[in-house]
């Protein structure tokens, strides 16, 4: 499997690599320039790199960096792809419509087409995708209009906390909270050992249902509380 012999290096040399065509991240590091790691859900070590609280934004800068670097890497701005174009039962490139203009154009490839689209979470009622993140199944409705057969559409992956302010979109609390020891409250009672000896750490999917199932049975909010922590910790 070569996601399984490969994965590994070709992440490290597209996240670490220093050279401007890849990410070169700026992840957290010890005083030594050694690579820190924190820990999160069904890992018995911590294993997760990161940059302080704001991993996500380090790594989009740092491909965006690389991707605008990158000598066969063409930047297509302010277009969204309408229609996949197939013949003879293979995909040979994307019809375009810009957003600006409504021209269409059509792009051609010969080495095949990546549908990379941010999934369809979007679709749902409470999601934690950020506003206008484009996570509403696009690609899977172009492959689907192209008779690409689809399957496991049924595993949308959902963060299992998130902040819960009335009226407001529903705000991601990070699972490296968790692993730093965060625990889940409802009325006072700590209760994630209830559902699973791992407690907090458990995999995502028993955490969410955990958590719906003791709001639903309570009738209560439930609070992940890193308080034993103390402020100095969570704001570094």
């Amino acid at each position: 499997n070569k996601v399984a012999t490969e994965g590994p290096k070709r992440v490290r040399q597209l996240l670490l690599d220093s050279t401007d065509v890849f990410a070169n991240c700026d992840f957290t590091r010890d005083e030594e320039g050694n690579l820190l790691y924190c820990l999160e859900a069904s890992h018995s070590a911590p294993r997760i790199l990161y940059k302080a609280d704001h991993s996500g934004a380090e790594i989009t800068r740092s491909i965006n960096h690389a991707v605008a670097n990158h000598p066969n890497i063409e930047i297509v701005h302010s277009s969204i792809v309408s229609d996949l174009i197939v013949a003879d039962d293979r995909c040979i490139g994307v019809e375009l419509i810009n957003k600006n203009t409504n021209k269409q154009t059509k792009i051609f490839s010969k080495y095949g087409t990546v549908l990379a689209s941010g999934g369809l979470a979007g679709i749902f009622k409470y999601s934690t995708n950020p506003m206008g993140f484009n996570a509403i199944g696009s690609s899977t409705a172009l492959a689907s209009r192209a008779n690409v057969a689809l399957k496991d559409l049924e595993y949308v992956q959902f963060h299992p906390t998130a902040l819960n302010v009335p009226g407001q979109k529903p705000y991601l609390l990070t699972e490296a909270l968790r692993g730093c020891g965060a625990k889940l409250i409802c009325e006072g009672v700590e209760f994630a050992r209830e559902f699973h000896p791992d407690g907090e750490l458990a995999p995502r999917d028993i955490v969410a249902r955990g958590v719906y199932s003791r709001a639903q049975d309570t009738g209560s909010n439930v609070f992940l509380d890193i308080s034993h922590r103390g402020a100095d910790f969570v704001k570094d």
